[in-house]
């Protein structure tokens, strides 16, 4: 977030309730029994967050994007479909083949092995979506992977994610638009790297990637970008 700060964006991190919390799994329930899932209040959250920061005189309301990591980067996944106000959406350091991830006894990242994890669950879901539907489902807008070939996140063998990946990346060159669909590989663990992503960002928000603010200290508290 300071990086982009840094390039100029105006960043915006708002708080999502993340499987470890007790209150959200009760929330997982409630919705499971009328057929819903608790990442629709997260679509309807960013929907407003944007009607918002839209009115804003500093904003430029074409040129909302979603950058996630881990379950931010599963936030990213759902609600890039979602809200197509989302101009560029990246998911970094989640993109999985989700039949393993929720199901493989063998893999000892899968959720069934973490027991804070319902709403990862969902009736009937692996008969329709994997990782790649719902990546596909941000096209034609700009969509990215990020992964690192280190990250205990992403399941093993690498061939079953990347699968997905490759499934969502072979979209955009049939729709004219290959350049617009990308995975991120980098050296590293779980987390955000940026050395692809970020110019990315750039290139499909329009921006000068070569006028890059200097980093300055922040304060705690009441701390603005400004240009």
């Amino acid at each position: 977030g300071m990086n982009l700060a840094n390039r100029g964006y105006i960043v915006f991190a708002p708080m999502i309730s993340t499987q470890t919390c007790i209150d959200r799994d009760a929330v997982t329930r409630r919705s499971h029994l009328i057929g819903q899932i608790p990442l629709g209040i997260e679509v309807q959250k960013f929907g407003r967050m944007i009607d918002f920061l839209s009115t804003l005189p500093f904003v430029d309301a074409n040129r909302f994007g979603f950058y996630g990591l881990s379950y931010g980067g599963y936030t990213a996944l759902w609600t890039g479909p979602g809200e197509p106000r989302f101009r560029v959406v990246i998911t970094s350091g989640h993109f999985n083949d989700w039949d393993i991830k929720t199901s493989d006894l063998t893999q000892g990242t899968s959720f069934l092995f973490f027991p804070n994890n319902f709403d990862m669950f969902n009736f009937d879901l692996l008969n329709r979506f994997s990782h790649s539907e719902l990546g596909m489902l941000v096209a034609p807008r700009a969509f990215m992977i990020e992964v690192g070939d280190r990250d205990g996140v992403v399941v093993a063998p690498r061939r079953f994610p990347d699968v997905e990946m490759e499934r969502v990346v072979d979209l955009y060159p049939r729709l004219g638009i290959p350049e617009r669909g990308r995975v991120a590989r980098f050296n590293g663990p779980h987390k955000i790297d940026g050395a692809e992503s970020f110019t990315f960002l750039h290139r499909y928000f329009e921006w000068d990637a070569t006028h890059e603010f200097p980093a300055r200290p922040w304060r705690a508290s009441g701390a603005r970008a400004t240009r």
